[in-house]
């Protein structure tokens, strides 16, 4: 198997790469998604509530005002992802080897921050998505419940672009056309037919 690691900044265009990807039938790990879930999950809402009782609405948490709460505060957002990565690290390993048992050839992972926080060990090549700061900003300010505010605050949390560049193996710009970008992926893809596969016992041993 080989794992493709896909990250970038927001608004780079990783969904729309992440799609490509499942049309053309290769499993995706969404971990927006996934984090998405684990903050709907009964326990995990409770010891958000616990820890940060100012981001309640009607007692349930509001992902809006949990994250005016600690993206201001270094230590709390530390709190707040020890909860969240921790599962997320459990359900991506149960992912991993389920697609181990499927016996798929290639696999990716969609991860924001794979720079910032994952093990990159994980991953046979990783593929960072980028675009001009005036491109990434007309696309997320064009989604609902973004502001120019959160926009600037998320920034301040990622890698400088110019960091993960060293890191990645493939840098692919998104700011020249879906086409033109869907071509680099399968550049990507088509030089995969020559790279070693790992086992599945070097695979988990980075996803446990």
């Amino acid at each position: 198997m080989i794992i493709i690691g896909l990250t970038g900044s927001v608004g780079t265009g990783k969904t729309e790469v992440s799609n490509y990807f499942i049309r053309n039938k290769i499993s995706v790990f969404d971990s927006d998604k996934k984090v998405r879930l684990i903050h709907e999950n009964t326990i995990v809402q409770q010891e958000i509530s616990r820890l940060f009782p100012n981001s309640l609405v009607a007692k349930k948490v509001d992902r809006k005002k949990l994250a005016k709460v600690v993206f201001n505060d270094k230590e709390k957002l530390a709190l707040l992802e020890n909860i969240i990565y921790t599962r997320l690290k459990q359900i991506q390993s149960k992912w991993i080897r389920n697609k181990i048992s499927a016996r798929k050839k290639i696999v990716v992972f969609d991860t924001p921050l794979l720079f910032e926080k994952d093990k990159l060990e994980k991953y046979d090549i990783k593929v960072l998505l980028t675009c001009s700061e005036a491109i990434q900003k007309n696309r997320v300010l064009k989604r609902s419940n973004w502001s120019l505010n959160r926009f600037n605050l998320t920034k301040e949390l990622q890698m400088e672009t110019k960091e993960k560049k060293l890191l990645a193996d493939e840098i692919v710009s998104t700011d020249r056309g879906k086409r033109k970008t869907f071509q680099d992926i399968q550049n990507i893809l088509n030089k995969t037919e020559n790279h070693v596969h790992r086992n599945a016992k070097d695979i988990l041993r980075n996803f446990n």
